[in-house]
């Protein structure tokens, strides 16, 4: 009757299904994450540390038969956090910004350590400062300037990903002083 298809989808695995996020929403639904002939599929973009429930269906050309019941709740390795949420400017200078950030949902399964902030603009090097926790300051950077700045995280595993950017302008620059003054030719006289 076809070629046999089939699909995949995932969902985090809450201690309570019915629970709901910190923000009010529902919990996170179901993702498909694969569809085609294969009966074996290595799923990605998974988070480290973290407890997935799994299920599968089978289609043809007559349509799609029902999902089968969850997995076994499988945990994925221990490894880098979550990047943070993006970072919010608190204090914008000419030479630098005060970051503002909020921890990473996931940590990766080990605490996070420190955080790496870069910055980077147009025709320039980046930046880059490790701080402890929010708020940090990140200095050197060039005034009257677009910057795109990011946060990674950092635990005993290694560096997650950087967050969303932040795109702010950093202060304006007084200018510099002019020249001495110095005596010209006299009008009509050269």
């Amino acid at each position: 009757i076809g070629l046999m298809q089939h699909s995949v989808q995932v969902v985090p695995l809450v201690a309570d299904p019915d629970a709901r996020t910190s923000s009010g929403a529902a919990p996170t639904p179901w993702v498909q994450t694969f569809q085609g002939p294969q009966t074996e599929v290595r799923v990605s973009g998974l988070f480290s540390n973290t407890t997935y429930l799994f299920q599968v269906r089978a289609h043809n050309i007559s349509g799609h038969g029902p999902w089968s019941p969850p997995s076994e709740s499988i945990q994925t390795r221990p490894g880098p956090p979550q990047s943070p949420a993006a970072p919010s400017a608190t204090e914008i200078l000419p030479d630098g910004v005060q970051l503002a950030w909020q921890y990473p949902f996931n940590n990766g399964g080990a605490c996070v350590r420190g955080y790496v902030l870069k910055a980077v603009a147009p025709d320039l090097a980046a930046i880059e400062v490790h701080a402890a926790g929010p708020p940090a300051w990140l200095r050197g950077l060039k005034g009257n300037t677009w910057y795109d700045v990011c946060i990674s995280a950092t635990n005993d595993l290694g560096t997650g990903p950087c967050s969303e950017p932040l795109r702010f302008r950093t202060g304006a620059v007084a200018p510099a002083p002019p020249g001495a003054p110095r005596q010209g030719a006299e009008a009509g006289q050269e």
